[in-house]
């Protein structure tokens, strides 16, 4: 099979960068610009803030043992996570599969299991919908998912919090980090919808 790319009339080819090398350049060129603003979560993110969270985010998935290729869920509405991860997995190498913040049992069981995530990354609730008891509902059928983390603060059995996950970056070295990121290549998929 023969890769080809198509992209319009343009004086500019494509950039033969991935995802995460194109945030490393950005931050690195306008580190104080504003990059992103999560006005209902009162968070405002710089590039040079937007590349640490990242990177913590990135080493933390290493930690976990996200392999290049690994699926990992995104469950959760609109949310500053939720960029961290897109930009995160990108750089770890592992595709985010977002998933529907509107599914029911049935479908979370489905997606899931036909994407093979072995994370899901979920807010507690969207609405007057308990995500946590969906989890548990469908998790014994899913016997590829072996990490759960939850965004918002509180404990549950077989879960790690949003910030124990961040925790596990101390435990991957920046080298780790950019050893992955030399395996990927920009015909890597980053993103299942």
């Amino acid at each position: 099979m023969t890769r080809s790319y198509v992209s319009g009339i343009s004086h500019h080819p494509l950039l033969d960068r991935t995802i995460g090398a194109e945030l490393d350049r950005v931050a690195a060129e306008h580190p104080d610009v504003e990059a992103v603003v999560a006005l209902h979560q009162d968070v405002r993110y710089s590039y040079a803030e937007l590349h640490a969270a990242v990177e913590e985010a990135a080493r933390a998935l290493l930690a976990l043992g996200v392999e290049k290729g690994d699926r990992v869920g995104m469950w959760s509405a609109n949310r500053i996570e939720w960029l961290v991860m897109q930009y995160a997995t990108a750089k770890a190498g592992a595709v985010l599969v977002n998933v529907n913040p509107a599914y029911r049992n049935h479908e979370l069981r489905y997606a899931l299991r036909q994407s093979g995530c072995s994370v899901l990354i979920a807010a507690r609730a969207f609405r007057d919908t308990d995500y946590v008891a969906m989890i548990d509902t469908v998790r014994s059928d899913l016997p590829g998912l072996r990490e759960v983390v939850l965004l918002d603060p509180g404990s549950h059995p077989g879960t790690r919090s949003w910030t124990e996950f961040l925790d596990l970056a101390a435990r991957t070295d920046t080298a780790a980090l950019r050893a992955r990121e030399a395996m990927l290549d920009i015909d890597d998929a980053i993103n299942i919808q």
